[in-house]
Formats: C-alpha cells, structure tokens, sequence
C-alpha cells in the first residue's frame, strides 16, 4: 500500500514538473515575441533587423562576420544604459571609428558604457545630437587605445569628477556646443597625450582653480563663445606646454598681472570681442615665445607703455575696433623691429592719433595696418 501510495506521488509530482516547465517555456517564446526582431541567425551588431529596433548599425567593411572596423550607428528611442542590445557590440570587436547619431525623434542621453566595453581597439568615438546631459565617472574606461572622442551638439551639462579619465592614447576631445557651466578640478586626469581641449560654444562661466593642472601635455584650448569673466594666473596652473589658447567673444573686462604666466611656451592668443577695459602692465609678462595677440573688439582706450615688454616675439597684432584715444611710438616700441619682415601684421582701426600712425608707417616697410 505505501509502495502504490509513493507512486502516485511521484507521478504528480512529475505532472507537476512537466506543466511548470510547459508554462515557463510559454512566458519565454512571449518576452521573446515581445523583443524587436534583431536578425537572430545572424546575431550581429552589422545585420539588426526590425523596424522596432532602437538603434541600425552600418559596417563599411564587415557585415555577417566579426571583421568590421568601421560603425555608424542611428539611434531611435528605446534604449536604455542597460539593455540588452548593447551586447551585440561584442559581435564586432575590432571596430577602430565608431559613430553614433541620433534621429531628430530619437534620444540617447547616456554614454553607452557597457557596449563601449567591448570595443578594445576603438580609435574615434562621435555621438552627435544626442540628449546627454551628464557624463559620468569613468564613461570611457577601457578604451585603452581611443585617441578622439567626440561629443560635440549633445546637451551637456555636467562633467563629474574623473568624467574623463585614464585615457592612455587619447589626443583629441571635442565637447563644442554642449552647455557646460563650470569646469571643475579632477574631471581631465590621467591623459599623458591629450594635446587638444574644445569647449567652444558652451556656457562656461567658472573654471575652478586646477582644472587644467592634469593636462600638462596640452598644446591647443578653445574656449571660445562662452560666459568667462574673470580669468587669474591659477586658472591655467599646470598648462606648461600649451601653445594656442583661444578666449574669443566672452565676458573678459579686465586682465591682471601675470594672468598667463604659467603659460611658459604661449604662441598664440586670441582675446577677440570680450569686454576687456583694462590691461595691466605685466599681464601678458613671461610670454616670450608669443608671436600672435588678437585684442580686437574690446574696450581699450590706452595702453600701458610697458605693456608689450614681456611679448617681444609678437609679429600678429590686432587692436581693431576698441576705443583708442591715442597709441604713441613707446607703446609698440617693444615690437616695432618685427615688423620690417613681411610676416609681421599690425591690424589697427578707429583711432584718433593718426600723426602717431602716420610716423610709426614711416618706420617700418612694410607696416600693414
């Protein structure tokens, strides 16, 4: 009798288990049929199929096999920092040039981190016209050998500490036309051949002291079209080897002693439509090797005799459109002998001595102004 009984246990039992497996393989194929269609004999980043899809990736050189090197990638809406379809760039690991656009009904407002994971030789990373608002700690780790990473046009807002950070070969990042405000200390570190910074057209208006004091390999800084004010000597600490610093149409109205001093090997400046009032007399002090000064589009009304003292390379000098009420021989003394080659350019407009101008033409052949 217990022998029968424990029978008919187990043959429930097994019933049992037969229906659990029957209703769970049911609710698997209905996520399934729920899924975008994704090409699954193919299972590859080259070949996403479905109209539902929220994201097609196009390879120049590599379709149904893991051989592409080239992406370009359409972003529609869907798309989450953790979904699956981020996988599917492990199907194509040696892609170098990755490029990201979003459709104007589409949004991406993340950096893609878990599918960037899986591309180990990636050289150039573009997301343009996204909705990125933050970039996050560590958002490019592991792209060991990326030398440009491009976010130009998205929406940034927010660099948070170490957003860009351990970067062995990158050379080149491009954050124009975003709306960063503040630049703060410890978001750059760790970039031994990073040589150019753009963060033109942004709303910068704070950069905290230090936070450039990791990019003591950068060469060129664009920090045009933005809201910065106020500049001092701390703002460029540890920018030794920087050669090209672009400040064009900010709010700039004054320029204090030694304001660039840290930049040691400086050879081109460009202050074009700021504010700029006054300039002291050692502000551009130390700048030896700076051969080109845009001061056009400002306020001056004078400048200091001893002003050009500490520029003596300088053959590029534009000083139009300001509000000069007089510019005497003392003031361009420092820098007059540059000007009897034909490189040398002195750009000069609405001003009021023209006797001064007149005599400094006599001096030099040839004096453009």
């Amino acid at each position: 009798m217990e022998m029968k009984r424990l029978n008919v246990l187990l043959a429930v039992y097994m019933i049992l288990l037969l229906i659990s497996c029957a209703v769970a393989k049911l609710r698997k194929e209905k996520e399934r049929k729920k899924m975008p269609k994704l090409g699954v004999e193919n299972n590859n980043l080259c070949t996403i199929e479905g109209n539902s899809a929220p994201f097609h990736c196009f390879c120049s050189d590599g379709t149904s096999t893991a051989n592409a090197t080239k992406a370009k990638c359409w972003v529609f809406n869907g798309l989450t920092p953790e979904h699956s379809l981020w996988t599917l760039f492990s199907t194509q690991p040696f892609i170098t040039e990755l490029n990201i656009m979003v459709t104007p009904n589409g949004e991406l407002n993340f950096i893609p981190t878990k599918g960037l994971q899986f591309l180990r030789d990636l050289q150039t990373f573009t997301i343009l016209y996204g909705g990125i608002e933050d970039i996050h700690p560590y958002a490019f780790a592991n792209l060991t050998k990326v030398h440009e990473i491009k976010l130009a046009r998205n929406r940034v807002t927010t660099l948070s500490h170490h957003a860009v950070a351990h970067l062995a070969n990158v050379s080149v990042i491009d954050l124009d036309e975003n709306k960063i405000s503040e630049l703060n200390r410890d978001v750059f570190v760790d970039l031994p051949l990073l040589k150019k910074l753009f963060l033109k057209q942004n709303n910068i208006s704070v950069i905290q002291e230090g936070a450039f004091r990791h990019l003591g390999h950068l060469v060129e800084l664009e920090l045009g079209t933005n809201a910065i004010s106020i500049l001092t000597k701390d703002t460029f600490a540890g920018l030794g080897e920087l050669k090209k610093l672009f400040l064009s149409y900010n709010k700039i109205v004054m320029l204090g002693d030694l304001t660039f001093a840290e930049l040691w090997v400086l050879e081109e400046l460009d202050l074009e439509a700021n504010q700029i009032e006054f300039i002291s007399d050692r502000a551009f002090a130390g700048l030896t090797h700076l051969w080109r000064l845009n001061l056009s589009y400002n306020k001056l009304k004078s400048l200091r005799s001893t002003l050009l003292d500490g520029v003596p390379a300088i053959i590029n000098f534009d000083l139009r459109h300001n509000d000069l009420e007089t510019l005497t021989l003392d003031n361009i003394k420092p820098i007059l002998h540059n000007f009897y080659n034909e490189s040398g350019y002195f750009y000069l407009a609405n001003y009021e001595d023209l006797i001064t101008i007149l005599f400094c033409l006599l001096l030099v052949n040839p004096f453009h102004v």
